[in-house]
């Protein structure tokens, strides 16, 4: 695959907490939902200057540059296009996985998730310089860390719902598992549905 198009990909508060949320395996707390969600929101502008539904800037390795679709978003850095924002959820969630964040997002410790994202290089490694000729400080992630806390506060009372596209690539098929004798709970909201037909 190859270099797509930058295209704006916005979502409400609700529906990015509802792809977080149908992301993260079934039972995880709202306390993790928030912290993931508000991180998304600081990376996009509260999901106002999204593109291609990548909800954490999440760049692509050379393996998957080489096999999937990327976009630029009119930088000199290669970032990962995502089919639907459970898509783009899923792909910040692996990211967050695989440097073992998942723990502290649920036990709603700020302080060692950004850690953890700091010893991963999240927002680049202190003390370098990215392809876009900023140098990666204390500072920015002092800054990313206020603006996650601010996030959680606001998120707090929003209720999560469907993302675009949930119920067409993720529902319908479940219908089809349903017609072929799989069990499916149908008196449950869209997004609990959605989270177990993949």
């Amino acid at each position: 695959m190859s270099q797509v198009a930058t295209v704006l990909t916005t979502l409400t508060p609700a529906q990015a907490l509802g792809a977080v949320q149908a992301a993260l395996p079934v039972g995880t707390s709202r306390t993790a939902v928030n912290l993931i969600a508000a991180q998304s929101a600081v990376e996009t502008a509260g999901w106002a200057s999204m593109h291609n539904w990548n909800m954490g800037n999440v760049t692509p390795t050379p393996a998957q540059a080489a096999s999937g679709d990327w976009m630029d978003q009119g930088l000199p850095m290669k970032y990962i296009a995502y089919p639907d924002p459970i898509s783009g959820a899923k792909g910040m969630i692996g990211w967050l996985t695989s440097h073992g964040l998942i723990a502290s997002a649920e036990a709603g410790d700020l302080d060692s998730y950004i850690n953890g994202l700091q010893s991963g290089c999240y927002l680049g490694c202190v003390g370098n310089t990215d392809p876009t000729g900023h140098t990666v400080s204390q500072a920015d992630y002092d800054n990313y860390r206020a603006g996650i806390a601010s996030w959680i506060a606001k998120l707090q009372g929003v209720t999560p719902v469907s993302p675009p596209g949930a119920w067409q690539r993720y529902v319908i098929p479940g219908l089809a598992l349903a017609a072929a004798g799989a069990v499916v709970v149908w008196h449950r909201p869209i997004i609990a549905l959605a989270r177990r037909v993949f």
